[in-house]
């Protein structure tokens, strides 16, 4: 019959579209460097031709090393492949069409040696073990110090020495020694520095870079009260005390000459009293801990003349009531008195007495001038200050810090009281406890919570006290990942990644097309500068400020 056609075509067809998708694939092939250097990476990728019906493919690789350890992967089409071992590599692609067709291709790569390069500073500066766990980072110097640096090969440190060249950038100068591979840096100013070595032989040049942080050089400067009368000199009378103010920068220790025969001291800021007349020189010598210095002089003239010092002086509760008496022998006197201070009695022009009644501290100041009626009387006005116990003193000292840093924090010097610090986490108190001043050994390891450092100070005989806390925070230490050389109106990506992590860090970069820098807008973890004029650039990542609680 003629319609028992029909259902023999729909047959055919049913029989026919199977055969059409399981067509063979043809033309496989791998893709990528036939020939790399030891410890380079590379992409590998497989290509084939099939018919449009034919399913997804799996791809499985195999790759086999020189020294004979064998690894593999499924289902990739594109694989990145790391030869740590020189000689000839195998790779093999096996390509299943899940019908039962294998289709398997292989590739030979020609891995040659490599010849690494080291550099190793031979002036390890001190400040480098405060860095997290003394290892990462960059090598901190100071300005303008001058390092030696050797270049190795082969063998690592202290092995085989080969051909260097060598680039650097942030220098003041430096000169190279051919022959033991040695280069010799004066740094410059405060900044990024670094040196690179670079080696090889006719297949493979290897290229190593040794970071340098050229620290902020300490700048000492002194404050004083009272203030230079003439210049850099103070003129005081015999018995009178100067208020040295410490108004460094970038320093972490300080000590403290006086010119007088009395010991060093290295409080950052403190008082000294001058008893016998003369020229004395009081010099502050700021350190930072990479042992970079500066030294800050003024001086301090002492008249054979006796100051009108009020008597009774000491550290107070607030609300104290306290009647100060001078023992000057002339009648004309002016007494002034700080804010913080009221009048209860005396304190007129022939009174050598003053009653006062103080508030809150932590210092009130009394000045007395008497008119000279002797020879031996002082000429100029005496300054004492009084501290006031009470809850307003401040803690001073760095709130973020690095991994492993060691800080100083003080507070105000109250006489006769006891300190207590305590500190919630993050670090322990190295040395200072009971006093005003303590060293702070800080974690080798960042976070993201705060650490609270406090002190409760207590005066048991005036009995008043008070206490303070400020947030630490340790912030992780991290690096710019990206070009040391670039080509004339080309840009390179910079990216500031955290150590050791690699994780990507929101920073502002600042590019020294210019001394002060311009800073790129906004925040980000890469910035992309574009290089129009051939010369030395510095691309800087700093944090963005903490914000301020509310």
């Amino acid at each position: 019959m003629p319609n028992s056609l029909l259902p023999k075509a729909m047959l055919l067809v049913c029989f026919l579209l199977p055969q059409l998708a399981f067509s063979q694939i043809t033309n496989i092939f791998i893709s990528g460097p036939e020939a790399v250097c030891q410890y380079d990476c590379a992409i590998y990728q497989v290509f084939y031709d099939s018919n449009p019906n034919t399913p997804p493919a799996d791809i499985k690789w195999e790759i086999i090393y020189p020294n004979g350890i064998t690894q593999a992967f499924d289902s990739l089409d594109v694989i990145e492949i790391c030869f740590d071992t020189p000689g000839t590599v195998l790779i093999i692609a096996t390509v299943d069409t899940q019908n039962g067709q294998l289709n398997t291709t292989e590739y030979q790569v020609i891995v040659f040696p490599a010849d690494p390069v080291f550099i190793q500073s031979l002036n390890p500066n001190t400040c480098d073990s405060l860095i997290a766990g003394g290892t990462s980072g960059c090598e901190k110097v100071c300005p303008y110090s001058t390092i030696t640096y050797q270049a190795t090969t082969s063998a690592g440190p202290g092995g085989s020495s080969a051909n260097i060249i060598w680039t650097v950038f942030g220098e003041d100068s430096y000169t190279i020694d051919p022959v033991s591979n040695q280069i010799t840096v004066t740094w410059g100013d405060s900044g990024p520095g670094s040196i690179t070595a670079f080696s090889g032989n006719s297949n493979c040049i290897d290229e190593t870079i040794h970071c340098v942080t050229i620290v902020e050089e300490p700048i000492a400067d002194i404050g004083a009260t009272p203030s230079g009368s003439t210049g850099d000199t103070i003129r005081i009378c015999k018995g009178q005390t100067v208020y040295f103010d410490n108004l460094s920068q970038y320093a972490d220790e300080y000590e403290w000459t006086f010119g007088d025969g009395s010991a060093p001291v290295n409080n950052i800021e403190l008082a000294h009293d001058y008893l016998n007349p003369g020229l004395y020189e009081v010099s502050l010598v700021a350190r930072s801990n990479c042992a970079c210095s500066d030294t800050a002089r003024i001086w301090v003239e002492v008249l054979d003349a006796e100051a009108p010092l009020p008597d009774c002086i000491g550290t107070v509760c607030p609300g104290a009531t306290i009647t100060y008496t001078t023992n000057a022998n002339c009648t004309d006197f002016s007494w002034n008195v700080s804010p913080n201070g009221t009048i209860l009695a005396g304190g007129g022009l022939s009174d050598n007495n003053i009653t006062i009644n103080w508030g809150d501290g932590p210092i009130g100041e009394i000045s007395l001038f008497a008119q000279p009626c002797a020879a031996t009387a002082c000429p100029d006005t005496s300054l004492i200050r009084i501290p006031i116990i009470d809850d307003n003193a401040e803690i001073e000292g760095k709130e973020q810090v690095c991994p492993g840093a060691l800080e100083v924090y003080t507070i105000e010097p109250f006489q006769g009281t006891n300190f207590q610090w305590t500190i919630s986490g993050g670090g322990y108190i190295a040395e200072g406890q009971g006093t005003n001043r303590v060293l702070v050994q800080w974690s080798d390891f960042a976070s993201n919570n705060s650490y609270n450092l406090s002190v409760q100070y207590d005066n048991c005989y005036l009995g008043c006290g008070g206490q303070d806390t400020i947030e630490i925070l340790i912030r992780p230490p991290f690096v710019i990942n990206g070009p040391v050389e670039l080509c004339e109106n080309s840009s390179g990506t910079f990216t500031s990644k955290l150590s050791p992590s690699g994780q990507n860090l929101d920073c502002s970069f600042r590019i020294a097309y210019d001394p002060s820098g311009t800073v790129v807008p906004g925040q980000a973890p890469e910035t992309q500068p574009t290089f129009s004029t051939p010369t030395d650039r510095a691309i800087t990542a700093f944090l963005p400020p903490r914000p301020t609680p509310h």
